[in-house]
């Protein structure tokens, strides 16, 4: 009988192990710590994909400064007659027996022939720093066949860069602000002794969602052409 009466509280304490649980606090801890663990892995990754796209925007804006100064460049090899202005200038003349030298100029005008089309037509290209109205600018104006039939005639042409309408572009993003587009023109007088050239320096400061980045872009042009 006592025997029995110790197997059956053995059994009673077996089942009453076997049938413990989790604490309603030990399941509310478990939960914190689960969520606080879910929680730092969100915040991480939504850091990294904003960072991530941060990263591209500037990219992007870093690469399309770098293309208005390669388009810039192509079109000013082909160029004659540099002729330097300053920023926000209205208005720009190109002599074509001589062009104008500077040491730190903010626009260049100059002519370029294009072969493409039958007759050849003379073209008039301006490229110029604008910051008028808040963010600085790269901006590009082309008056077209200025001189049908070839070469320039010796007269000289002005454009009005306030009325080229539709003929001048931005080529710089809005999210960009250029306010530095320094340009060192040398050897545009056909009697010295230098190749025309231009020495670029562009820079400024690229905006994505309230976050800076400085940018600077340098280059070197000479004319295509030679002078004889």
């Amino acid at each position: 009988m006592v025997k029995l009466v110790l197997i059956n509280k053995m059994n009673f304490k077996k089942y009453k192990n076997l049938n413990k649980g989790f604490t309603l606090v030990e399941v509310l801890v478990s939960t914190m710590i689960f969520v606080l663990f879910v929680t730092i892995a969100l915040s991480a990754l939504i850091i990294s994909n904003s960072s991530a796209k941060r990263s591209v925007s500037i990219k992007t804006a870093i690469d399309n400064v770098q293309y208005s100064v390669e388009l810039f460049t192509r079109t000013a090899r082909l160029g004659t007659m540099y002729t330097c202005f300053n920023a926000n200038d209205f208005q720009v003349m190109v002599d074509p027996t001589t062009g104008s030298d500077c040491a730190l100029g903010q626009g260049v005008a100059f002519f370029v022939l294009d072969p493409t089309v039958t007759p050849n037509q003379t073209d008039m290209y301006a490229y110029y720093l604008e910051n008028s109205g808040g963010n600085g600018r790269i901006m590009r104006c082309v008056d077209r066949n200025i001189y049908s039939g070839g070469a320039p005639v010796m007269v000289p042409r002005s454009m009005d860069l306030w009325a080229m309408g539709g003929n001048c572009i931005a080529l710089t993003a809005k999210e960009i602000d250029i306010d530095m587009f320094n340009l060192s023109v040398n050897g545009t007088s056909p009697s010295d002794a230098f190749q025309p050239s231009i020495r670029v320096q562009v820079g400024g400061t690229v905006t994505i969602k309230n976050d800076q980045s400085p940018l600077y872009v340098q280059t070197f042009i000479s004319q295509r052409q030679y002078e004889q």
